[in-house]
């Protein structure tokens, strides 16, 4: 670097000021401004990590990926642009790279003593998804111990020796956890999800009553408990769904977008803009998320409407500038309280997986749309067995498709489209669901 002061106020300002213009999707605005910044200063690796953001959302994966390895060239011993870059390498399936430059990264920053919960979380996160559990437990065993009461690393950690098919080793860590936090009911709670991993369910069910005697009124522990007892959950309580979810909205779009390779948003925002090619259509987006459907369809001319139940997620989507109003509620709730004949389409991406029993789902639909509307929605599908829908071992629900397709036809939905679609990347392995497009007749 030159002797230009690079951490001078103003200078820090420009930075921040573009870092904001990304997230709001002032994409051509955030690009003129750093193109200026890169011609002055060249050699600032902080730049290009701004670039490879930028890139990310114009969905320009090869972009990320050259300006990460920039950023990396010139900062070649500062962690942050190496785990970017292994974040990058993982995106394009390049896991072995991926792995160096996550080591790298927790090594650099060990020396400068700078390792940070933030950093060594990605980096097991990224050796999870290339089924290192080794790297990956010790990576959040380090992170534990700058935040021994941090809920979110114990879920990982007992997660990942689950995994590693020892739920009873799980168990064991939670345990002695517990014996340091007695009171701690998020330590209890993992505990009880451990046990039912490891099919030892009286155990389960010990810690579910003592939860529930403590809390009568919390309706995530009663699900637990439930599940602890074997009687399938009709469906996850609001307060779960927005407890798991606040805690990912700020990482959530990287997650899924970048580790996970999350396309659904956009090829559905393409298939909405055929429908509707003067791009007016009024929509409600059910279960909303970070907005990644709303963000895929700017510019976009009709009303569009975000429900969901994370306070998070919906702050997050509310950045993209996209969505008109957001309603804080569960999807049963908001087709309920919605006027009938009052939107061009309803979608539910990839939201299903924590609803369970869809039975008012499609006549509530059905009611909401206008005439000639489109639903159009995701579900992972449920082989192998004779129940309409199941819980799998990550707590997602599973539909047996003719379940689905029969209440579709009940409520009157005529053209009704089944296409597989590759949903996301999970442990190594493409994850194949199925994409839904109904529609109300005219």
């Amino acid at each position: 670097m030159n002797s230009f002061n690079f951490n001078d106020p103003a200078y820090i300002a420009q930075l921040t000021q573009i870092e904001q213009l990304i997230q709001t999707r002032q994409l051509q605005e955030a690009a003129l401004a750093l193109n200026q910044l890169v011609k002055n200063y060249p050699q600032d690796a902080r730049l290009f990590l701004l670039g490879a953001e930028l890139a990310k959302s114009a969905g320009n994966d090869a972009g990320v990926l050259e300006a990460a390895r920039r950023a990396q060239i010139l900062a070649p011993t500062w962690f942050v642009p190496a785990i970017y870059l292994a974040e990058a390498l993982m995106q394009t399936g390049d896991k072995v790279e991926a792995m160096v430059m996550a080591h790298q990264a927790i090594d650099m920053a060990n020396q400068e003593d700078a390792i940070t919960t933030d950093l060594l979380t990605r980096a097991a996160m990224l050796a999870q998804h290339c089924n290192l559990a080794a790297d990956a437990w010790r990576w959040l065993r380090q992170a534990l111990k700058a935040e021994p009461a941090n809920a979110a690393l114990q879920r990982l950690m007992a997660r990942t020796l689950i995994g590693m098919g020892d739920a009873s080793g799980a168990v064991d860590l939670l345990t002695e956890l517990l014996d340091q936090y007695p009171g701690y009911h998020g330590l209890r709670l993992e505990r009880l999800r451990a046990n039912i991993a490891a099919e030892q369910f009286e155990q389960a069910a010990l810690d579910g009553e003592e939860l529930t005697a403590a809390e009568p009124d919390n309706q995530t522990f009663a699900f637990f408990l439930e599940l602890a007892r074997r009687i399938p959950p009709q469906t996850q309580p609001a307060s779960l769904v927005s407890k798991v979810y606040d805690d990912a909205a700020a990482s959530f779009d990287h997650l899924m977008v970048q580790s996970l390779n999350y396309r659904l948003p956009e090829a559905v925002a393409a298939q909405t803009a055929e429908w509707f090619p003067a791009r007016n259509a009024d929509i409600l987006d059910l279960g909303c998320g970070t907005g990644l459907y709303g963000r895929a369809l700017q510019p976009w001319q009709g009303v569009l409407v975000g429900v969901d139940v994370s306070k998070n997620m919906i702050v997050q989507a509310g950045l993209h500038n996209a969505y008109a109003s957001f309603h804080r509620v569960n999807l049963l709730d908001a087709l309920q309280a919605t006027p009938a004949d009052h939107y061009d389409v309803i979608s539910a991406l990839d939201v299903f997986g924590c609803v369970g029993d869809l039975t008012t789902v499609m006549p509530g639909a059905f009611r909401v749309l206008n005439r000639g509307g489109r639903f159009v929605f995701s579900f992972e599908e449920l082989n192998d067995s004779e129940a309409d829908f199941a819980l799998d071992d990550d707590l997602v629900y599973h539909y047996r498709s003719g379940y689905v397709l029969d209440l579709l036809s009940q409520a009157g939905f005529v053209d009704i489209q089944v296409k597989p679609f590759k949903l996301r990347v999970e442990r190594s392995a493409t994850l194949i669901g199925q994409l839904i497009l109904a529609t109300k007749p005219t």
